[in-house]
């Protein structure tokens, strides 16, 4: 079975809604994780092995970095 191409760079405007969100939310802090056969994104930093494993992997950056603006959004109540 044949993967899918990993899309790598986000799209503009998404990016600048994770800064904003990172700075307001985060210390300005955000992690991209980029693998062989994924991408994960997170706010804040991301300190151990298990907090890699529980973050989702993607395809593509732009939607690992929805996420992550959709779960801030939820979590931080923006």
């Amino acid at each position: 079975m044949k993967l899918d191409k990993i899309n790598r760079i986000p799209n503009h405007k998404m990016m600048e809604v994770a800064e904003t969100i990172a700075r307001s939310y985060y210390g300005g802090h955000f992690s991209i994780l980029s693998f062989t056969t994924e991408v994960k994104f997170a706010f804040g930093l991301i300190n151990s092995r298990h907090q890699i494993d529980e973050l989702v992997g993607y395809h593509d950056i732009n939607d690992a970095i929805t996420n992550a603006i959709q779960e801030a959004i939820i979590t931080k109540n923006i």
